[in-house]
């Protein structure tokens, strides 16, 4: 069996305006580490670069209607093609969970003060936003800007930390063992809806909620790849999007969905689908124009981060907070994907899994398996995400071809890769 096509990608975010950019070939050497989310880069010291000038003014947030606008249901949509030979790859993640409630606390461990915000399940995307304010408010009460901050953490909730503690007049530093692409947000199928995570009440859910909606809806377009999407949803499929404020994320039941492979009856809900691939390196780019700067660095204890020069520290690592502050609350979840050629269908679909279709990618899911963390794919696994979703759509299924050359390939790697190449 012929090796798959290449992996898609979005074009590199434009650094050249920036007076980062000897940074940026440093840094990339460094730390670009393709499929290995969960382990950590051999870096190289990168050569001190100084930041710009002047930061930009932060981001615009324009005047929102009350509502997204839920338009008509269509009679018929098309189904994604899943044919074998349409598979690009299979991967895995893990999400920081956190039983309880997302961490955002305050404690002084030795000489530094340190602001922990972590744990948010599958809800990364969803929640950065939000729970980045609350965190930016609670280190205001202790240390008002400006003063030096260290961010530890490159994914969506580290460099989301960062802009909302620029935009309020901090100086600034990521601390990040990788960068998009290679982290484990870039393996999230990232819709809009609160999803595997735990909130202490239900009230400063829909705050984290309502905050982080109303940066997304001033992010909308192709700069930052954020867009508007109905989420076709069976009975039990889409609990998240349960979670969501009607006023602003409207919703209808349906008699039935529009889609090939049986009658079945449904709801639809008018969401936002966040594209990582655009997004993560839009954001980093935001970072380095508000004034910001990134530093490769992987912290194995306390004491790693005790060396830092600055005293003032907010904690945004995900799983790596509980080896370096251990936390016993914390726990992995992995999830398996697999990703299928990209096509234009412009919906979003939950059932007993999803299908989230990017320009990318089609993103099919998932797995859900607590206290897993190993994260690599599984072929067994993955095959029956896609044969589900070719249940839900009518199309024939397969059973698993152990001869097929990738898996002989994948059975004989001692230590098996966050991605394979289907």
């Amino acid at each position: 069996m012929p090796e798959g096509p290449p992996r898609p990608h979005s074009p590199a975010p434009d650094h050249a305006g920036l007076t980062r950019r000897r940074f940026l070939r440093s840094a990339a050497a460094a730390i670009a580490v393709p499929g290995l989310t969960g382990c950590a880069a051999r870096v190289a010291r990168p050569e001190p670069v100084p930041p710009p000038a002047q930061a930009v003014p932060e981001i615009p947030l324009e005047t929102l209607p009350p509502t997204l606008r839920l338009g008509p249901t269509p009679n018929f949509l098309p189904a994604p093609d899943l044919a074998q030979d349409r598979v690009l790859r299979y991967v895995a993640g893990l999400r920081p969970f956190r039983r309880g409630t997302v961490r955002i606390e305050h404690e002084t461990v030795g000489s530094q003060s340190v602001v922990h915000h972590y744990g948010h399940g599958g809800s990364g995307f969803t929640l950065a936003w939000g729970t980045a304010e609350e965190a930016a408010d609670l280190l205001e009460r202790h240390h008002p800007a400006p003063k030096d901050v260290a961010v530890l953490g490159g994914g969506v909730v580290g460099l989301t930390t960062a802009v909302v503690l620029l935009e309020r007049g901090y100086a600034v530093t990521v601390y990040a063992k990788a960068l998009s692409p290679n982290t484990t947000s870039d393996l999230a199928g990232a819709q809009f809806a609160p999803s595997l995570v735990d909130a202490d009440s239900h009230e400063r859910l829909e705050r984290w909620v309502r905050a982080s909606a109303r940066r997304y809806l001033a992010l909308r377009g192709d700069e930052y790849g954020v867009y508007e999407r109905p989420n076709y949803a069976t009975g039990p499929g889409g609990s998240g999007l349960n979670k969501l404020p009607t006023d602003l994320f409207p919703m209808r039941d349906l008699d039935e969905l529009p889609f090939p492979g049986g009658s079945r009856r449904g709801r639809v809900h008018q969401t936002l689908l966040i594209e990582p691939p655009t997004y993560l390196p839009r954001l980093l780019k935001r970072v380095y124009e508000a004034g910001g700067g990134v530093t490769p660095r992987t912290f194995h204890n306390a004491a790693d981060v005790a060396a830092l020069r600055e005293r003032v520290v907010v904690n945004c690592m995900g799983l790596g907070s509980g080896e370096v502050f251990p936390d016993r609350a914390l726990t992995p979840v992995r999830g398996q994907l697999v990703l299928m050629q990209p096509e234009p269908l412009g919906y979003l679909l939950s059932h007993a899994g999803y299908c989230f279709p990017r320009s990318d990618a089609v993103v099919l899911g998932g797995t859900v398996e607590r206290g897993v963390d190993r994260a690599q794919p599984q072929p067994e696994d993955c095959l029956r995400i896609l044969n589900n979703h070719r249940r839900f759509f009518g199309q024939p299924t397969a059973q698993l071809d152990r001869n097929a050359p990738w898996l002989r390939r994948w059975a004989r790697t001692p230590h098996h890769p966050a991605t394979i190449r289907a």
